[in-house]
């Protein structure tokens, strides 16, 4: 883990109270949360999941052909 991927735990009286984290990091985890908590975005994750699971693949070959 790089420096900027690390997360300090603020604590008062040994109870968290606070963490810090890079700009970039914050941003990202507010990315992953908004696409989490969107229902399509979760069902068309579950379908492609299905897909692959079942071989329903396409190489970088064939998606890129003409």
């Amino acid at each position: 883990m790089t420096e900027e991927e690390s997360t300090i735990t603020v604590t008062k009286n040994g109870m968290p109270v606070s963490v810090m984290m890079a700009p970039e990091r914050y941003e990202g985890l507010l990315e992953t949360i908004e696409i989490l908590s969107d229902p399509k975005i979760i069902k068309a994750l579950t379908a492609s999941e299905r897909d692959f699971r079942a071989g329903k693949v396409y190489t970088h070959k064939d998606a890129w052909a003409d």
